[in-house]
C-alpha cells in the first residue's frame, strides 16, 4: 500500500481503512505492525481506521468456515481487545455485526460484501465537496477527541432519493433498526462522526442528529463528498452504551451483543485450554509430562 499513500514520494491519500473479520481468520494481528510501521515513518497524525465485522453468534458459519462459535469468539474479542489498547494504533475501530448482514442477505456473501463497499463510499469517495477539504489529520484528531484510547464506533447508514429538505429523513432512517449496523443506544454516545454523500446542508444535519440523539451541536462533525444519484449518509456513533449498569441484559444494546461475544470466548477458554497459548502453558505441559521446564 506505501505507492498509494503519503508515505511514497509522490503518492497522497486521506487516511487507511483497513477492512476485516473479527473471528474469520484473515490476519488482524497484522495490522498493529503496519501502523506502527506508518507511525515510524514520521506519520504520527496519520489516520488510520479499522472496519471489523463481528462473527456471528450462531453455528452456520461452523459448517461454512469449519470454526466452532467459542474459537470464533475468542478470536474476535481477542482482535477487539488488542486495536484497542496497544497504544500508537487505528484511531477507532468501526464494527458491523454479521448478524445483522445475515438477517439481510443470508448466505449471499457477494451482496454482503457489496453493500460494504457501499455504505463506506461516503467516507472514502474521492469527490470533496467543492471548497470542504478536511485534512486527513483533523479527521483522526475529531476520532479521538477527549478519549485516552481508541473509540469503538458503530455505524449507521441511509440513502435516499435526491429532494429538498432530505437530511432529516436521512438522518431518521439511518437511525431506525433499518439503518443500524450494530445493536446501539444512539441517545447514550457522547460523539458523531457524520460522512455525508449528495446534496446535503451539513447544518441541517447536525441539527436533526442532535435533537434525535441529544448529541451536543458541537459534538457532531459532518464530513461531505460529491455524490451520484442518491444522498446518502454513514454516522458514526461514538461509544453509544453511556453508563447504564444493567443495559447488558437488553438485547439492543452494543454491551449485550459484546456480552454474549464474552461468553462464548470464556467457554471456549474453559473447553478447550490446550488450544490456548499463555505465559506458563509450557513448565504446565512439561510438569504434566514429568519433565523438566
Amino acid at each position: 500500500i506505501r505507492g498509494f499513500t503519503t508515505l511514497s514520494k509522490d503518492g497522497e491519500c486521506d487516511g487507511i481503512l483497513f477492512i476485516v473479520s473479527f473471528g474469520g481468520g484473515t490476519g488482524t494481528g497484522f495490522i498493529n505492525p503496519i501502523i506502527n510501521h506508518i507511525r515510524n515513518e514520521g506519520k504520527a497524525d496519520y489516520p488510520v481506521f479499522v472496519l471489523g465485522v463481528l462473527t456471528e453468534l450462531g453455528e452456520f458459519a461452523d459448517k461454512a468456515q469449519f470454526s466452532k462459535a467459542g474459537r470464533r469468539n475468542l478470536a474476535a474479542i481477542s482482535a477487539l481487545y488488542h486495536l484497542l489498547t496497544k497504544g500508537s494504533g487505528a484511531n477507532g475501530v468501526i464494527i458491523i455485526d454479521n448478524e445483522i448482514l445475515m438477517n439481510k442477505f443470508g448466505s449471499d456473501y457477494a451482496s454482503a460484501n457489496s453493500f460494504i463497499h457501499k455504505i463506506m463510499q461516503p467516507v472514502v469517495a474521492a469527490r470533496d465537496y467543492p471548497d470542504e477539504k478536511p485534512p486527513g489529520q483533523a479527521v483522526a484528531q475529531q476520532f479521538s477527541k477527549g478519549v485516552s484510547r481508541p473509540g469503538i464506533f458503530v455505524p449507521l447508514y441511509a440513502s435516499l432519493p435526491r429532494g429538498k429538505d432530505a437530511e432529516e429523513d436521512l438522518v431518521k432512517k439511518a437511525l431506525s433498526e433499518e439503518g443500524r449496523l450494530f445493536a446501539c443506544t444512539p441517545e447514550k454516545a457522547d460523539f458523531a462522526m457524520v460522512f455525508c454523500r449528495g446534496y446535503i446542508d451539513d447544518v441541517k444535519i447536525k441539527t436533526a442528529l442532535s435533537r434525535e440523539t441529544h448529541i451536543p451541536f458541537e459534538n457532531i462533525w459532518p464530513v461531505r463528498k460529491m455524490g451520484e444519484g442518491e444522498n446518502e449518509i454513514l454516522i458514526l456513533l461514538r461509544n453509544p452504551y453511556g453508563g447504564e449498569p444493567k443495559a447488558y441484559l437488553r438485547d439492543d444494546t452494543m454491551e449485550n451483543r459484546l456480552c454474549k461475544a464474552l461468553s462464548l470466548a470464556l467457554q471456549q477458554i474453559r473447553q478447550s485450554p490446550e488450544d490456548l497459548f499463555y505465559e506458563g502453558k509450557d513448565a504446565k505441559k512439561a510438569k504434566e509430562e514429568g519433565k523438566s521446564d
